[in-house]
């Protein structure tokens, strides 16, 4: 039959389909021999998704839902601002007012605390005040004992009465309290040898002071304790609940894995088997692909490279699939397309160049962008140029973004830019967006003095703009800050150099005051001979006045 087969040119439907039969005669025989397998597998696997899955899923959901509350209660109990404790509450009870759909016992276990939540929020809430009582105590002693030390002339306690800390970690804790009840002995002991009528006036006022804030101690102490025991109990009762859940889902996924085990062993020999006849179909099906699909294609792939290289095809056997054949028979006429294609392929090609101009300009600003100015400095670094460098940015950008909107800062930028480039003799050549608010100007056989001077016209020419800029407490106008580097040889080397002393320079204009140019050191990037010119140097002139004043 394979012979008969081999001999005859056939539609590629045909050809597959009589490839396709033995494989579908296999795969019948294997679901016949598998299908009880499959059908206890198939069940197995809806027991999971039906019954088990959405208990796993369902524990999960109370188990993060507990995570959460735990959470919240830490919240509450650690919170130090009201907003931010009452807040959490909202949150916790607004969690268990959730858990309450929910028909686990452990969640039903969680609403249940409901009551033991609001008495924690009491507690921190009371224990809150009496830390109000307390400060407002510790003020009044520390008047009282400001007033002896200015009757009796002497240092009693000084300001380390309050600012200390017991070793407990607690600023008002027990600790605490006894350490302030040591460092006022010398007090007590200057009372009990009062002898004038008003000494004796302010050690009563300071025994009252004192009486008044340990009371006002003990009760913070009570209520912290108070909150502490009660955030205690709550946190142990959600851990217990949590371990619960996490138990009972570890026992139902080994249920799982020992359901999904036993059904997996009944399918594995079974496939083993059929996977060995499906290999010997397979190898089959490899050389029938080899002789009549793969040594037709190499032929017209061959017959196409040499269609490319100007040569003629050389002549393909016969085809046994016919759709094939038909390829084989349309490639030596292909020739003529080839002119045709390469017409196209330089029409392309022109296209690509253009799309690559424009990955090189700002959409917003329409001056060239990063790249392209990273694209000029590399292209002056090989060359070895004398360049000046110019880093500027507008001042509290952000800040006009924030008061104005994004659209208006936008217009702004669109503005700054076209001024600068309008100042500039290379124009956009010259100028390109660095990111945001800041911009580049290259300046190639430009010294540093007149670097300072194209920098100064560019200042004066966006102040000039008078742009309105709200947060800007100097002019109440939209300004620039300027730093400017020059190298009389610009290379690989002190490339980064270049761009790290003009960013330097930009800091200190900003630093200075802003709206002004500021001039890095001389000679830090390449050793100008020159001396350094000062931060902010440039000329009266002002900006952009005629095409050829422009540097």
């Amino acid at each position: 039959m394979l012979g008969g087969f081999s001999r005859t040119n056939l539609p590629v439907q045909r050809y597959l389909a009589l490839l396709v039969l033995p494989w579908g005669a296999m795969l019948l025989l294997a679901v016949a021999v598998l299908w009880p397998y499959l059908a206890w597998f198939q069940d197995t696997v809806e027991s999971l998704q039906d019954e088990q899955l959405p208990g796993v899923l369902e524990a999960q959901r109370t188990r993060t839902n507990l995570n959460v509350l735990r959470k919240q209660l830490a919240i509450i109990y650690l919170a130090e601002a009201p907003a931010e404790r009452r807040r959490a509450r909202l949150q916790a009870q607004a969690l268990l007012a959730g858990m309450g759909h929910d028909p686990s016992p452990a969640a039903s276990a969680a609403v249940a605390m409901e009551p033991r939540v609001r008495q924690l929020y009491d507690a921190c809430m009371a224990a809150d005040r009496a830390l109000s009582r307390l400060h407002r105590g510790e003020m009044e002693l520390l008047l009282a004992v400001s007033r002896l030390e200015q009757l009796s002339g002497r240092q009693l306690a000084g300001a380390v009465i309050f600012s200390h800390t017991g070793k407990d970690g607690m600023r008002h804790g027990r600790k605490a309290f006894e350490e302030m009840r040591r460092l006022l002995a010398p007090v007590a002991a200057l009372c009990d040898s009062a002898a004038d009528d008003e000494s004796a006036g302010a050690c009563e006022a300071y025994g009252q002071r004192w009486g008044a804030l340990s009371v006002a101690w003990e009760a913070r102490l009570a209520a912290n304790e108070r909150a502490y025991v009660l955030w205690q109990e709550l946190e142990n009762e959600l851990l217990r609940l949590i371990n619960v859940i996490s138990s009972r889902e570890l026992q139902r996924s080994l249920e799982e894995a020992e359901s999904l085990s036993d059904a997996t062993d009944y399918i594995v020999w079974s496939v083993f088997v059929f996977t060995l006849g499906l290999l010997a179909f397979l190898l089959v099906l490899v050389l029938l692909l080899r002789r009549d699909l793969l040594r037709p294609l190499v032929g017209i792939a061959g017959n196409l490279s040499r269609l490319r290289d100007g040569q003629q095809p050389e002549p393909i056997a016969p085809v046994r699939i016919a759709e094939l054949q038909e390829v084989a028979d349309i490639v030596p006429d292909l020739g003529g397309y080839l002119g045709s294609l390469k017409e196209h392929s330089s029409r392309l090609e022109k296209e690509k160049a253009a799309y690559s101009r424009m990955s090189l300009m700002d959409s917003l600003t329409a001056i060239p962008n990063r790249r392209a100015f990273d694209l000029r400095l590399a292209d002056l670094a090989d060359r070895r140029r004398p360049v000046g460098l110019i880093m500027l940015d507008v001042d509290m950008f952000k800040v006009y973004n924030d008061t104005l909107g994004h659209q208006e800062g936008d217009a702004c930028l669109r503005r700054v830019a076209q001024t600068m480039r309008d100042c500039l003799r290379g124009g956009e050549k010259e100028i390109f967006r660095y990111g945001g608010e800041e911009f580049g100007v290259v300046l190639e056989d430009v010294p540093r003095e007149a670097a300072l001077q194209v920098a100064e016209r560019l200042r004066r020419a966006v102040e000039r703009l008078a742009l309105p800029h709200p947060g800007n407490p100097q002019t109440g106008l939209v300004t620039i800050s300027l730093g400017v580097a020059a190298v009389t040889e610009l290379t690989e080397d002190n490339l980064a150099c270049l761009l790290d002393a003009a960013d330097h320079a930009l800091y200190a204009a900003k630093k200075n005051g802003r709206n002004r140019v500021a001039d890095a050191a001389e000679g830090v990037c390449s050793g100008g001979e020159d001396e350094p010119a000062p931060a902010g140097a440039g000329t009266e002139k002002s900006a952009c006045l005629a095409h050829d004043d422009r540097l």
